[in-house]
């Protein structure tokens, strides 16, 4: 994932839609694109404290909902055997 690019983060070609994109600008590249690099920290503990809270509302409510207002809520009925 780590491309060259120049000093401001871009990177050059002639045609977007063709692709390879270099870090050197050159007189005849018309198109250019910015690299972002982001930097990510995995919160373990608040994933598991939502889950735990959504659990417990779900609980508590009893109500399920479809996704869409036009679409079923379980896309397969179950059939009843007694």
């Amino acid at each position: 994932m780590n491309r060259g690019v120049d000093d401001e983060g871009f990177e050059y070609c002639v045609e977007s839609t063709i692709g390879g994109f270099g870090p050197v600008e050159k007189t005849y590249h018309l198109s250019r694109r910015r690299r972002w690099i982001r930097q990510r920290t995995m919160v373990a503990e608040s994933n598991a404290i939502k889950e735990k809270d959504q659990e417990a509302l779900k609980a508590s409510e009893g109500w399920e909902y479809a996704p869409l207002f036009n679409m079923k809520f379980h896309g397969k009925e179950s059939k009843w055997i007694w």
